[in-house]
């Protein structure tokens, strides 16, 4: 664009040879002048002049709403990407992001086709229906997954972390893989057991852990998903991690209801393709082997058909899609 570029930060300051390395990963370059504005303390708002015909990127929602009200739309845009923490509450909740007011008129753009998607499917389609997508360099597979002919498991422990839960439902995954209950040759394995031990599993499974991959990474491997195992106490909401798997994904909710009282408290009804079972390693292991089931019976996880409002398009570079954010001005 030979534009100058301004980098704001509310955080950590950035380091110029980062910043120079990651742009040059992504096919960019500065060919004006490039300055880093950071604030003093976290949080701290920072001021700054602003020049007209400046392109602001804001790169989260909350960023967005705050200059809608001194930026003139047409000099803004919204970055939506699966690390924004307003996003990912937004994801079980739509009204979240729909209370912003100053997002209604916005130009956004999306990292990631198959967030976008995901968007989509959570009720934003109007808003995001001319949103172009792109897809960084360097972050669009997911590493050290394993290849397309294998299926993904993700074993999930729920915040507060407790290590016997872990170590419940770890002993479950390796009897399901001794009595085959798993397929050591179909299965590739992702934990989400953030600060627990790193463990390797029968006939020398490594899994992937999720602390390991970017944000970016992090949602493709959830989208993924084949089979999920989620430990959970009982008084966590058992679907909340369920709107970022993949819409065919069979989930095993273990520990759910394992402390709930059925004579007082009725239980509703779980829907297809989320099994519930106790905290034991017996049940985990039948819930695995009813879930495989359910996966071998006629279920087809790549011939998901988009969400309805969204076209299936080739994702841009992100080369291409700073000259397109200019041009659509």
């Amino acid at each position: 664009m030979q534009a100058d570029l301004r980098l704001i930060s509310t955080q950590a300051p950035v380091a110029p040879h980062a910043l120079h390395a990651e742009l040059k990963r992504q096919g960019l370059a500065v060919m004006g002048e490039c300055s880093l504005h950071t604030a003093a303390h976290p949080g701290q708002a920072i001021e700054f002049d602003r020049f007209d015909g400046e392109l602001i990127l804001a790169a989260t929602c909350r960023c967005a709403n705050e200059a809608c009200c001194e930026v003139p739309a047409e000099d803004l845009v919204c970055l939506l990407h699966p690390d924004d923490p307003d996003l990912q509450h937004a994801a079980a909740d739509p009204t979240a992001i729909e209370a912003m007011p100053g997002l209604a008129d916005m130009r956004f753009v999306v990292c990631g086709q198959s967030f976008k998607q995901h968007l989509v499917g959570r009720g934003f389609a109007h808003a995001l229906a001319d949103a172009p997508s792109f897809e960084p360099e360097g972050m669009g597979a997911v590493p050290a997954l394993g290849d397309d002919e294998r299926s993904l498991f993700l074993f999930e422990v729920v915040p507060p972390i407790d290590r016997q839960r872990f170590a419940r439902g770890l002993e479950a995954v390796e009897q399901a893989l001794a009595l085959r209950v798993l397929d050591p040759q179909r299965w590739d394995f992702l934990f989400a057991t953030p600060g627990l031990p790193r463990v390797v599993l029968g006939h020398g499974l490594t899994p992937t852990s999720l602390e390991d991959l970017s944000p970016l990474a992090a949602w493709q491997a959830w989208q993924r998903a084949s089979l999920v195992l989620r430990l959970g106490p009982p008084d966590t909401n058992p679907h909340s991690s369920m709107g970022v798997a993949a819409p065919n994904a069979v989930f095993v909710l273990a520990g759910s209801n394992s402390d709930v009282d059925t004579r007082q408290t009725p239980i509703t009804p779980a829907p297809p393709g989320v099994i519930h079972c106790d905290l034991t390693r017996e049940a985990i292991v039948d819930a695995l082997g009813r879930a495989g089931a359910l996966l071998s019976a006629d279920r087809s996880p790549h011939d998901q058909a988009a969400p309805a409002g969204i076209a299936q398009v080739q994702a841009s570079s992100l080369q291409a899609m700073a000259a397109q954010l200019a041009a659509g001005r």
